[in-house]
């Protein structure tokens, strides 16, 4: 039989849809009663795509008209765990879909397949064990003679393992964004309110939970520890409780019965994780009409060896564990930082001290995150750098910048950029976060981050202050990762080329 190619609508290497002689047998063969084992050995003699498919290592699903399965071979019965017998006839989303598959990429393949186009994708599969994995699928449509699509052919990769990557990287980014801008709004002097809202905010986003807070262990004349909430999710359930919540939420909520999952927090300075409240003989219970409380992590805030505060998470999509803890230790230590130079700025320490405390957390924080600090004062056009920021730009720690140097430390291909971002956010407070090339003082070129805000008062601009880290081993990571990508996918394709050709050649 002969196979031949044609070029799709959208950009990949040219491919063309399958050309088989006689017609593909669909679902409709399967629903006549035939045996689905005598369909496609007849198929199989009459095509030389099953003998292309059994060749790769790849899955491979050959489907009907209608999208319903007509084979599979042993590579995707090992992935997926469901074998012919039990998926004939059936389409993907009645054995592979579920409630984590994206229904809009399930709605486009449908779109596609209806409309006979080739097509490219990436979903989320649930295996027979109910297991979640991801495939990156590659299906051509198989055409008969006359130019009738009569089904399609899928070539498809296993990429659970790079999507997990992909996800743990999005959540580090978010969590040094959270690190870097805590940073920059302390160095501003946001105040302790809006600081507590956001990263509680922050935190919610971290672990994907649905209410929780953040709050100050304080004691009693007795010494006996109680909460107070700095940040507190909104989960008022009638008038009077929204109106309480209004009431006390600038001022703070303190809580003293410790007879509750958040008090073992404070009695025991140790973690409670509770994927089953209703089960947990820690649990207090909750006031009628309160939303539910499905599972609950509790994390307690330790610095300098003391217990000084405490952060509760409510009703994450899955169970919380011990993971969740040691992912979010460093912003829980940027956050007991912040609440002990709070504490010292309420304890009306002198204000040099406060300062030399606060660039020691600064640099501190810089160093574990590896992000410097800076501030340009528009009224004096004075910078100021961290000494993690010296650090990056090869400086000596005395140096002094100035505005007219410090952008030529960018390179040129890239001054614009910064120079258009500072001069937008000055005109209209809009923020930036960019990543451009650089060349230190000792010439060694580099790839650095640059994030902006400005810092108003009143209606006027102010300052400008913001992050700065050195990403050029991210940078250049990324760029070898999508090299090697390109490489693989190059390699895939001219392996099934090759792989068709010699069947071919075979038959």
């Amino acid at each position: 039989k002969r196979a031949r190619f044609q070029t799709p609508t959208h950009s990949r290497p040219p491919t063309e849809p399958f050309v088989t002689q006689p017609q593909v047998p669909t679902s409709a063969d399967l629903a006549s009663g035939q045996d689905a084992s005598e369909v496609m050995s007849a198929f199989s003699a009459q095509s030389v795509i099953p003998l292309v498919a059994r060749m790769t290592s790849h899955p491979v699903m050959i489907s009907g008209r209608d999208g319903s399965t007509v084979w599979v071979n042993d590579a995707f019965t090992r992935v997926s765990g469901w074998t012919l017998p039990e998926i004939a006839g059936k389409r993907p989303d009645q054995f592979l879909h579920g409630p984590a598959t994206d229904a809009d990429m399930a709605r486009e393949i449908t779109r596609l397949t209806t409309a006979g186009q080739p097509f490219q994708a990436e979903i989320e599969n649930y295996r027979k064990d109910g297991s979640r994995f991801w495939i990156s699928l590659d299906a051509q449509p198989l055409i008969d003679p006359d130019g009738t699509v009569t089904g399609y052919f899928s070539v498809q990769s296993d990429i659970t393992d790079r999507k997990r990557i992909e996800v743990q990287l999005r959540r580090e980014h978010q969590l040094l964004k959270t690190i870097t801008l805590a940073q920059s709004r302390f160095i501003a002097g946001q105040n302790p309110e809006e600081m507590n809202r956001f990263l509680l905010a922050e935190l919610l986003e971290l672990t994907n939970s649905e209410y929780g807070f953040l709050g100050e262990c304080r004691y009693d004349s007795k010494g006996k520890p109680y909460l107070r909430a700095s940040a507190i999710s909104d989960v008022s359930w009638n008038e009077e409780t929204r109106k309480l919540y209004e009431q006390t939420s600038k001022a703070g909520f303190e809580f003293f019965n410790l007879n509750t999952l958040f008090g073992h927090i404070l009695t025991t300075a140790s973690p409670v994780i509770a994927n089953s409240p209703q089960s947990d003989d820690r649990r207090g219970g909750i006031p009628a009409g309160h939303p539910p409380l499905n599972r609950f992590l509790g994390i307690p805030i330790i610095h300098a060896g003391k217990l000084i505060g405490a952060v509760g998470l409510a009703n994450a999509p899955a169970d919380y564990g011990t993971e969740t803890i040691e992912f979010l230790d460093p912003v829980l230590t940027a956050i007991g930082l912040l609440m002990d130079a709070h504490e010292k700025d309420v304890s009306r320490q002198t204000t040099e001290q406060t300062l030399r405390e606060t660039e020691d957390w600064l640099e501190e924080t810089g160093k574990v995150a590896e992000v410097g600090a800076w501030r340009m004062d528009l009224r004096n056009r004075r910078i100021r750098w961290s000494a993690q920021t010296k650090r990056i730009h090869e400086v000596p720690e005395d140096y002094e910048p100035v505005l007219s140097e410090a952008i030529h430390f960018y390179a040129p291909e890239a001054r614009p950029q910064i120079e258009n971002a500072v001069r937008e956010g000055i005109a209209t407070g809009k923020s930036w976060d960019l990543e451009l090339p650089f060349v230190t003082a000792k010439g060694k070129a580099r790839w650095v981050r640059a994030l902006g805000r400005v810092e108003r008062q009143g209606d006027e601009v102010i300052a400008l202050y913001g992050a700065f880290q050195d990403v050029t081993e991210r940078h250049n990571a990324e760029l070898e990762r999508e090299k090697l990508h390109r490489q693989f996918l190059q390699a895939q394709k001219l392996e099934s080329i090759g792989r068709l050709a010699g069947g071919i050649a075979h038959d």
